[in-house]
């Protein structure tokens, strides 16, 4: 890694903003975006972010434990502090890392058993807007 990259490792653990990082270690306002994204998917920086990220948390010395132990007196507060949303974020955040909420997504059609005809029928009427939404022009 050169120097500038070096520097956007260290900017980037600050926040994880990989556009301020890029800005903070020189690259330019205009494309630091791009930078930013860029840079993050280099092995050699990607690699030395994780490293340095594990270092601060064992210096701090923080575990998963710990957070879902805070995350968990959190959900089951009561009393002046805390307030109904922050108990359920709380729990939500305790549910997402035990993978308990999981994405799914429904399919009603299977489209493989279709002719070419069928399939660009249902091509055209699934591109036709839907009652309301009507056509914007430019």
């Amino acid at each position: 890694m050169n120097e500038r990259q070096k520097r956007f490792v260290a900017e980037y653990l600050k926040d994880l903003n990989a556009t301020q990082a890029a800005i903070r270690a020189g690259y330019s306002k205009k494309t630091a975006r791009a930078q930013g994204q860029r840079l993050l998917t280099i092995v050699a920086i990607a690699d030395a972010v994780g490293a340095k990220a594990e270092k601060k948390l064992k210096a701090a010395d923080i575990t998963a434990d710990m957070v879902l132990e805070g995350l968990w007196h959190e959900a089951h507060a009561t009393g002046e502090g805390t307030t109904q949303s922050a108990r359920v974020r709380a729990l939500e955040l305790v549910g997402k890392y035990h993978m308990l909420f999981v994405d799914r997504i429904e399919v009603r059609h299977t489209y493989s058993d279709m002719s070419d005809a069928e399939l660009a029928a249902e091509l055209a009427r699934l591109k036709q807007p839907k009652p309301g939404e009507g056509r914007t022009t430019h």
